[in-house]
């Protein structure tokens, strides 16, 4: 199918929603509504700005308006705002007294992205370690895609995630540790029903955030039980099961313990990232930006060559593998375009095959782009080197400076990068 392009999106919401109705039938998605979330490097900086840094730690396992969660997940993942810009606003916010809980948040991506770095797609459908209990390999039934288990718990976050492409992530574990755990579904589908819906869905932290309440890739499963909701939650006060007793979770399950399981896999010391290129004094014909990392700093290739010419491609390939919902291409469409607004080179958004719209359509020898670990970024580069056209990728702001491979527990990485996660230069809280 021939790439189609796309206007960049205005401010008018209305238009925007059917500027991406019109293209249905070439992009295809899920859904008919924009999320209320809205897309954009702004929006991320007004809310990096509101954030209570002060309240987190007491009440980010909250579900609900109470939650002091910082709503900040869409815009780190897609790269308009970085970790270091949100570690710098909070310890300002702090007094320059390291809030400890929610830096150490924004480390577990880091992490994540590290160890997806490491091991690359493998981690989207290929158990990490063996799991200390039994699990299912069932199916996602349809009472959970669409919300209708009659359990408010489930129903009512399940609804908030297809409705508004976010979901808070203490309800994420009661979903997935449910779905995993209590109806013995196959961790990967409800871990693909996820990157259908959120908007700060990504392959690291999402695939690794299932295995780890799976435990293929933790010391033992995430379980919870009635207690845990009515403690962070209101949930119960609507719910009928909650009400007559038959709530599957008035207690913790008991899930017979694997006897004999093998030892955590070793990680993988390699990387699917090509060699990264700071230093490459040629001037490339054409900026790729992609998913990862949309608008400066965290986009390294508009950050140095401002008057360049870019552009983004609506994936029709990865769209059509992973049924990725309009509310998703809607704040991609959006933050995309508020980028190349105030891109001096501009840019234009297309429609279609990256590699095809990146050889074909556009007259260009030389690439640049920002690395990312992501398996579809390399196989398109791949692509498009194949057809002739250098490619080089430009490596992104760092959170932390670079510490060799990453073990394989969290705790044992964030033992190596403490001092230099809650260490800020005097100069940055000014």
């Amino acid at each position: 199918m021939q790439p189609i392009e796309l206007p960049l999106a205005t401010a008018d919401r209305v238009e925007t929603l059917q500027a991406l109705l019109d293209v249905r039938s070439t992009l295809p998605f899920t859904g008919y509504e924009l999320s209320p979330w809205p897309g954009g490097r702004t929006e991320g900086l007004r809310r990096l700005t509101a954030f209570d840094v002060s309240a987190y730690a007491r009440t980010r396992n909250l579900v609900g308006d109470a939650s002091g969660v910082s709503l900040l997940g869409p815009y780190i993942r897609h790269g308009l705002i970085t970790l270091s810009e949100c570690r710098t606003v909070a310890m300002r916010k702090s007094g320059g007294n390291p809030p400890v809980k929610f830096l150490q948040e924004l480390t577990w991506r880091e992490y994540y992205q590290r160890v997806y770095a490491q091991l690359g797609d493998a981690i989207m459908h290929t158990n990490l370690e063996s799991p200390k209990v039994e699990l299912g390999n069932r199916p996602l039934p349809d009472d959970i895609r669409f919300g209708t288990t009659g359990l408010a718990c489930m129903d009512e976050n399940i609804n908030e995630l297809r409705e508004t492409g976010y979901m808070y992530n203490h309800a994420r574990m009661w979903v997935a540790s449910y779905i995993i755990h209590h109806r013995k579904v196959a961790w990967q589908h409800g871990a693909q029903m996820f990157l259908q819906h959120l908007l700060d869905g990504d392959p690291a932290s999402n695939s690794l955030g299932w295995q780890w309440i799976a435990s293929t890739y933790s010391h033992k499963p995430y379980l919870f039980d009635q207690g845990n909701v009515q403690r962070f939650s209101d949930h119960c006060s609507r719910c009928s099961a909650a009400r007559n007793g038959s709530c599957p979770f008035r207690e913790y399950i008991d899930i017979p313990p694997v006897r004999e399981y093998s030892k955590p896999l070793p990680m993988a010391q390699k990387s699917q990232s090509v060699a990264i290129v700071d230093d490459d004094e040629r001037v490339p014909d054409l900026l790729w930006v992609h998913g990862d990392h949309i608008d400066i700093p965290a986009n390294a290739v508009l950050t140095a060559y401002p008057n360049i010419p870019a552009v983004f491609i609506l994936d029709t390939t990865l769209a059509a593998s992973r049924k990725i919902s309009l509310k998703r291409f809607g704040f991609l469409y959006e933050s995309v375009s508020e980028a190349f607004q105030r891109h001096a080179g501009g840019g234009r958004i297309f429609i279609g095959d990256p590699v095809d719209v990146l050889s074909s359509l556009l007259d260009c020898k030389h690439i640049a782009t920002t690395d990312t670990p992501a398996g579809r970024f390399h196989e398109i580069r791949n692509g498009v080197e194949g057809n002739g056209i250098t490619v080089t990728c430009h490596t992104p702001p760092s959170f932390v400076p670079d510490s060799g491979p990453v073990p394989n527990r969290f705790m044992k990485w964030w033992k190596m990068v403490e001092d230099d996660v809650l260490t800020l230069q005097p100069r940055l809280l000014s």
